[in-house]
């Protein structure tokens, strides 16, 4: 897929354009497999210490890709290196996080493999709420399968997302709880290859 953290800019990946996310993103990780509840729990237990450097009980060697903001948009697990023009940083979960304006700032990670099970997770702080046109704003993907913030009922809730192509199919979970402005929550969505969670 081609994936961005923040906003989709480009059109050649995808339909869809915009849905800048104005805030901060820290740690963002995508695995090759469903992530346990438990797993999901681990890491938002180690908080501030973070998944590579508490006793985060995860299986980071299923990890495809870990993007932390330390200043730079580089991949600390694989070889997927971003492109963030905008460079600027903020006060994250863990260090420094990506800090994104919502009209122009995206990190462009290129090509990233996908596999038919995987899961994506980080650490979000909006510093407003969705405005997007569409009521809708991209923390990871290319906009199809993501994880969004958006506004249904007029509450911003988390959305993960996804497109088998396989099967011309679209599926999509809603997260119960609003994301909280000014202030870190952790995110997660796993597909197993039959649910969304």
């Amino acid at each position: 897929i081609c994936l961005f953290i923040g906003g989709d800019p480009s059109p050649a990946c995808t339909a869809d354009t915009g849905f800048g996310f104005k805030g901060g993103i820290d740690e963002l990780s995508i695995y090759h497999c469903a992530i346990r509840s438990a797993e999901v729990t681990s890491i938002f237990n180690a908080g501030i210490a973070g998944k590579l450097k508490q006793n985060a009980t995860i299986n980071t060697s299923s990890s495809v890709s870990i993007w932390q903001g330390e200043g730079n948009a580089n991949d600390t697990r694989g070889a997927n290196n971003g492109a963030f023009a905008a460079n600027t940083y903020a006060a994250g979960k863990v260090g420094q996080a990506f800090s994104l304006d919502g009209t122009d700032d995206s990190v462009d990670m290129g090509l990233v493999q996908s596999t038919q099970i995987f899961s994506l997770e980080a650490w979000v702080s909006p510093l407003s709420a969705v405005n997007d046109p569409i009521n809708q704003e991209l923390i990871i993907g290319d906009g199809v399968t993501s994880i969004v913030v958006r506004k249904i009922g007029g509450v911003d809730r988390p959305v993960f997302q996804y497109r088998d192509s396989t099967l011309n199919a679209f599926e999509q979970t809603i997260g119960t709880n609003a994301i909280p402005l000014n202030t870190f929550t952790h995110l997660a969505g796993t597909y197993d290859g039959v649910t969304l969670r």
